[in-house]
């Protein structure tokens, strides 16, 4: 959220500004937002904009490309119900794109939607991405209101062979940041069309201002930026920072407004407060958490005001995720004695289909063997298990303390760190049930717990010993399933390898050297199928 500092009264002689600040930050991956802040308190005296528009264009090289939209209506704008949208015409008009808008833009605020494969320092600051592609320098450029046009770069149904304007003031492989004294979009995108009226240029790549645009006019707001989402683990403290500005005055002050739902245990606090020294300087703090929070999630709201005469205040909100270490056998969880083996599903993982979690958890256990196999095309599937140890295992007979962690053609995990068999490790993963199989994927690492642990003595194997009932067999693997077996002496291979040609996977069939079946003197009677055979 924003914070708005008390209007200062100036000389009618002297011209502030009021300065809009990201209050919106997504994920690279698509659109996803961690940070929403959203203006409280009085409101600026400043001249109405009578709606959106452009101000900054950013056309650098490759997919370096972005479009700053402005609000300074005196209200916040709901883009989505508003039917907002950005046009772009290629090349004269021979074709298009039209990219809807989804979100909401606080007054005096900025959205920056951003071509998805642009540069980090550009998606850092976007609000919304889009993967097609995008405006050259001869392209025209519309922000509308579902058909009515708000503001135009370019000229629509005109190619202008390069760009329209010159120099750094022109609108191929530059940057375009709209005057500090225009207030309204130029509505007629057929016109001619000439940067330098309205705007200032700079060289290709500039992304320093992305994020924030300045009208002149007005008393400027307090501004405060919270930190992204902070999630840490329980057991273990964690920072994040936060600050806060006035653009024209003195933020003096940085408190908690609240935490909800209030910490059982331990505390989450704001410290190290440091207000700013001067106008337009920044208020500093830490949010801190404390190792005694209990697992969940926390709402936390900062606040922070001006030196004003009548001061001004704003605030904002994130979020505090305290996540639990969760044992293996916790993803696997229970296998009653009512449950068809088979069909028990991890009570983290979808709870239909082969799809995973939409949530991360993080998952400790002993790495105990790698492995590689080969899609039908030749290429590797790594993988290995992970295990409770003996002294982190629930003891419970009913849960599996062993499961797969699917790496597909990468010999290591997101962060870089390559599997050790021994390692007792800390992963955040998502939770699967693929065919039947409880199984951890997206897998990155957070901690060695404890380096190359000897496996044989951590996480023995268990003696393979299923009983003959097939219902029960079924739940008895389930109970078992990833974990380090042992095939008991005497036992007899009832069959060649099981080869499947499409992943060249195999599988051999054993049976116990003293069940019923081994005694057959037929070796064909002795053979196990996998369907149902006469």
């Amino acid at each position: 959220m924003r914070r708005l500092t008390e209007a200062r009264k100036l000389p009618a002689a002297v011209s502030t500004a009021i300065q809009g600040r990201k209050s919106m930050r997504r994920s690279l991956a698509f659109a996803v937002v961690l940070l929403a802040c959203g203006l409280v308190g009085p409101s600026v005296a400043s001249a109405a904009s009578p709606d959106l528009f452009l101000s900054e264009y950013v056309e650098g090289s490759a997919n370096n490309k972005a479009l700053e939209i402005y609000n300074g209506t005196g209200a916040a704008v709901d883009l989505s119900a508003g039917a907002y949208n950005v046009f772009m015409s290629f090349n004269g008009g021979t074709s298009t794109l039209t990219i809807d808008l989804s979100g909401t833009v606080a007054d005096g605020d900025v959205f920056v939607l951003a071509q998805s494969s642009a540069d980090p320092a550009i998606l850092a600051v976007a609000d919304q991405t889009n993967g097609s592609g995008w405006f050259n320098g001869d392209d025209a450029v519309e922000l509308r209101k579902g058909t009515t046009v708000l503001d135009a770069i370019g000229q629509v149904g005109t190619d202008p062979g390069t760009e329209w304007g010159t120099g750094l003031a022109s609108t191929a492989d530059n940057t375009l940041r709209r005057k500090a004294t225009i207030v309204a979009g130029d509505t007629d995108g057929s016109n001619a069309f000439d940067p330098a009226t309205e705007w200032d240029g700079f060289a290709t790549n500039t992304f320093d201002g992305l994020g924030s645009h300045t009208v002149t006019g007005g008393n400027a707001p307090v501004v405060v930026t919270c930190p992204p989402p902070l999630s840490v683990r329980a057991g273990v403290a964690g920072t994040a920072p936060v600050s806060a500005r006035d653009a024209d005055g003195t933020v003096t002050s940085l408190t908690l407004g609240s935490v909800t739902p209030a910490p059982a245990s331990g505390s989450i606090s704001l410290t190290g407060v440091t207000p700013a020294s001067a106008d337009g300087g920044t208020a500093t703090a830490t949010l801190s958490v404390a190792s005694g929070v209990p697992a969940g999630s926390y709402a936390v709201e900062i606040d922070a005001a001006n030196d004003d005469a009548t001061p001004q205040s704003a605030s904002c909100t994130t979020t505090v995720n305290v996540q639990q270490v969760l044992r293996v056998s916790d993803v696997q969880g229970s296998t009653t004695d009512l449950e068809s083996g088979p069909d028990d599903r991890s009570p983290l993982a979808p709870p239909t289909g082969n799809g995973t979690s939409a949530a991360t958890y993080l998952v400790q256990g002993v790495i105990t063997q790698k492995t590689l196999a080969r899609a039908s095309n030749g290429d590797p599937q790594n993988g290995f298990f992970l295990q409770d140890t003996l002294a982190n295992s629930d003891g419970d007979a009913t849960t599996s303390d062993g499961v797969f962690v699917f790496m597909g053609r990468f010999s290591d995990l997101i962060d870089g760190y390559v599997p050790r068999v021994g390692d007792e490790v800390i992963l955040q993963v998502r939770v699967s049930e693929f065919f039947d199989m409880t199984e951890l994927s997206s897998a990155r690492l957070v901690e060695v717990v404890n380096p190359m642990l000897n496996v044989d003595v951590v996480a023995p194997a268990f003696d393979a010993s299923p009983p003959d009932d097939l219902a029960a067999a079924g739940r008895y693997w389930e109970r078992r399933e990833g974990m380090r077996g042992r095939v008991p002496a005497g036992a007899l291979v009832t069959g060649g390898r099981d080869v499947f040609a499409s992943t060249a996977d195999s599988e051999v069939w054993l049976v116990r050297g003293d069940s019923e079946i081994a005694q057959r003197s037929n070796p064909y009677t002795r053979r196990a199928f996998r369907d149902a055979h006469p």
